[in-house]
């Protein structure tokens, strides 16, 4: 449960990168219906890596924000 607080925490966070995901996850989807055969080599890989690269970044900026906090004044 804790990960699914956090996943959304961290979505909520980012909203312009939450609306691109969605935006990547939509245009995959209708290439791959358009063209079916898209569908079986590319509709998974490719989202994936279009979904991991945005959320790698904003990791990151957690990552960095998390640290600055956490470092003596």
């Amino acid at each position: 449960m804790e990960c699914f607080k956090y996943a959304f925490i961290i979505g909520a966070s980012y909203p312009i990168r939450t609306i691109y995901m969605a935006f990547v996850t939509f245009v995959v989807y209708y290439v791959t219906v358009s063209f079916s055969v898209l569908f079986l080599f590319f509709s998974g890989s490719v989202l994936s890596l279009l979904i991991m690269r945005f959320t790698y970044v904003a990791f990151e900026k957690v990552e960095v924000r998390n640290n600055r906090m956490a470092e003596p004044a």
